[in-house]
């Protein structure tokens, strides 16, 4: 062989080396990728609380009043004398705050009692039970009743159980002026 076929030969075979580096290393990566299993993706998720615990039931909110702009104050002044005067909300919007206050430590108290009846884990029972109750002024319930069944009677009679365990609750506080008030709660049995 001559010189010049050596040297066409060498460039021959340089080429066909790069052109398999360049063509046969990623269809070989490829292949191997497609062998790997896939990565397993664990998601977990959380269950919302109820509530958070309270630790005070009835905190008196006082607002804050800023000056309003002189522009304002004339458009009020105008208004104010053609509508009759309002009596302030402000009061019964804190009435309304301390009162479900109130009622959502009751249901905290209720839940804290909570058992789920080993029948009905068993035979893996869930639903939703509604009953009601009055609560008297100084926290004593009585009259419980089942507003709505969860379809099974030992989740329905451990939701009527649960409130007679939670009794007494806090007493009604005396800003209320109430003797006695109706309440209802929906019990979840929920095995999850």
């Amino acid at each position: 062989m001559n010189y010049d076929g050596r040297i066409t030969l060498i460039f021959f075979a340089v080429s066909v080396a790069i052109h398999g580096t360049f063509f046969a290393v990623p269809h070989a990566l490829l292949w191997k990728a497609k062998e790997l299993p896939p990565k397993e993706l664990i998601v977990e998720i959380e269950k919302p609380k109820i509530l958070p615990k309270i630790e005070k039931i009835a905190e008196e909110k006082k607002l804050k009043k800023s000056e309003p702009k002189k522009e304002e104050a004339e458009i009020k002044e105008t208004v104010a004398d053609i509508e009759p005067k309002k009596e302030e909300v402000v009061e019964e919007d804190t009435h309304d705050e301390a009162m479900f206050r109130y009622k959502d430590a009751i249901k905290q108290k209720i839940e804290s009692h909570r058992r789920y009846p080993r029948s009905a884990r068993k035979h893996k029972l869930e639903g939703n039970s509604m009953v009601e109750f009055i609560v008297m002024s100084n926290g004593g319930a009585y009259s419980d009743n089942l507003l709505h069944s969860s379809g099974y009677a030992v989740l329905d009679d451990e939701a009527l159980a649960m409130v007679k365990r939670a009794s007494p609750f806090p007493p009604i506080p005396a800003e209320f002026k109430l003797s006695e008030f109706r309440m209802e709660v929906t019990i979840i049995f929920d095995l999850q």
